[in-house]
């Protein structure tokens, strides 16, 4: 917020959206296409986060097919696009036109913060994507998601393959009046993400480190590889 503070232009990008100190999203939308024109103005390989959600109730589809288009003339980047809702996600692949998806370059997940949303994922899983992920940031409770990694043994062409989760992001809350992540629910996740060889990225725990067990988990998924 201080850098949005100090620049008048994005200061006024943003001027509506949050409020209250520590500032809270207002449940406004405003749609930032000139956003879109990043991408394409550049060059070298980027990974560009799609963190806003774009499958929020208010976001047309028409602003979604702009958005994607983007990111299918842009195969030099990797777009992670996270979203809590994922029904709306379904919604708009399902009436997509057949053959535009998966683009290998297109990461799509969604926000689990703990076992009460755990249902998030079945939706997920239902869409083609290159690579599906998870994010639990901010991880709220423990989380068993052990039955949603792909069967490696199985070829991805045989019917009877189901996708799994390729990749977990975990994280702790941040901010002031952040809730407290366990540093075990974050083990026992990274410990099943060991078990069914799925990378595993830990971003800080409730204290601000990056550590769990003594090291730092970076670890990414492929693109464009045998990610299924």
């Amino acid at each position: 917020m201080r850098a949005c503070q100090k620049n008048p232009k994005i200061k006024a990008r943003y001027e509506g959206l949050t409020e209250g100190n520590p500032p809270r999203f207002t449940g406004t939308i405003r749609l930032q296409s000139e956003s879109l024109l990043v991408p394409q103005r550049t060059k070298k390989p980027t990974t560009f986060s799609v963190w806003n959600d774009l499958f929020h109730n208010e976001v047309p589809f028409e602003f979604i097919d702009e958005a994607f288009g983007v990111m299918a003339k842009c195969p030099q980047h990797t777009f992670i696009v996270l979203t809590k809702r994922e029904e709306r996600m379904w919604e708009y692949f399902a009436g997509g036109e057949p053959g535009i998806f998966p683009y290998e370059n297109v990461i799509l997940g969604v926000t689990v913060e703990n076992n009460k949303h755990r249902d998030r994922i079945d939706g997920l899983l239902q869409i083609p994507a290159a690579v599906h992920f998870v994010s639990v940031e901010p991880m709220l409770g423990p989380l068993d998601v052990s039955y949603h990694f792909p069967d490696w043994d199985m070829p991805g062409d045989s019917p009877e393959y189901t996708p799994g989760i390729d990749w977990v992001i975990c994280g702790a809350e941040t901010g002031p009046g952040k809730r407290f992540m366990k540093t075990e629910w974050a083990r026992g996740l990274r410990d099943q993400c060991i078990e069914a060889d799925v990378p595993f990225f830990f971003k800080k725990d409730s204290g601000g480190s990056r550590l769990l067990h003594g090291r730092e988990w970076n670890e990414m998924p492929e693109i464009g590889g045998d990610t299924r």
